[in-house]
């Protein structure tokens, strides 16, 4: 099985981003990216 993408919710993704890496094992290879079509 491979995962695309998943979607977190949070309130803010610079708080949370570490519990996130520990929870999936997740290494970022790439900086943030924001989406800015996307309604805030």
């Amino acid at each position: 099985m491979n995962i695309d993408h998943i979607g977190v919710v949070t309130k803010s993704i610079d708080k949370s981003i570490n519990q996130w890496k520990v929870i999936f094992v997740f290494k970022q290879f790439k900086h943030l990216v924001i989406n800015t079509k996307q309604k805030k």
